[in-house]
C-alpha cells in the first residue's frame, strides 16, 4: 500500500480498522526519525520497520532490505509505505520517489509474485 504521506493517521486508522476487521495490519515501513522511545519499541511490536531516509551509496543495506521485503512477500504479508518518503512541512504532497516501489517490484519479481497496490490517502484534500 502506498499512502500520500499528509499526517500519521492516515497509516494508524487504517491499520486499526484491518485489525478490527479480523484482518491483519501490514508491515509499516516508516522512517528511522520515528524511533523514538516509547513509540519506536509499540511500532516495532505491530510491524513497522525504521529504514533511512536513503540507501544511496549504500549497496548493503539496499541488498539486505530488498531481501526483507522479498521475504515479507513470500510469507504473504502485505507492506505500507509513503511515497513520498516523508511529510512536507505545508502539508503539500511532494514529488514521489521511486526507489522503495522500484524494490518492492524487485521483490515480488523475485518471489513471482503478482503485485497488489494500494495508493490511498485518508485524510483527503
Amino acid at each position: 500500500m502506498c499512502f500520500c504521506h499528509r499526517s500519521h493517521i492516515d497509516y494508524l486508522l487504517l491499520s486499526y480498522v484491518l485489525y478490527h476487521q479480523g484482518l491483519v495490519p501490514p508491515h509499516i515501513a516508516a522512517g528511522i526519525n520515528l524511533n523514538f522511545w516509547p513509540v519506536g519499541r509499540m511500532f516495532r511490536s505491530w510491524g513497522h520497520s525504521f529504514i533511512r531516509r536513503t540507501f544511496k551509496g549504500n549497496r548493503l543495506y539496499s541488498a539486505i532490505f530488498r531481501e526483507y521485503l522479498s521475504e515479507l512477500f513470500h510469507r504473504g504479508y502485505s507492506v505500507e509505505y509513503f511515497i513520498e518518503g516523508g511529510r512536507s512541512r505545508t502539508g503539500r504532497l511532494l514529488a514521489p520517489k521511486t526507489g522503495m516501489m522500484s524494490m518492492t517490484l524487485q521483490a515480488l519479481q523475485h518471489n513471482q509474485t503478482s503485485p497488489n497496490f494500494c495508493c490511498s490517502s485518508l485524510c483527503g484534500l
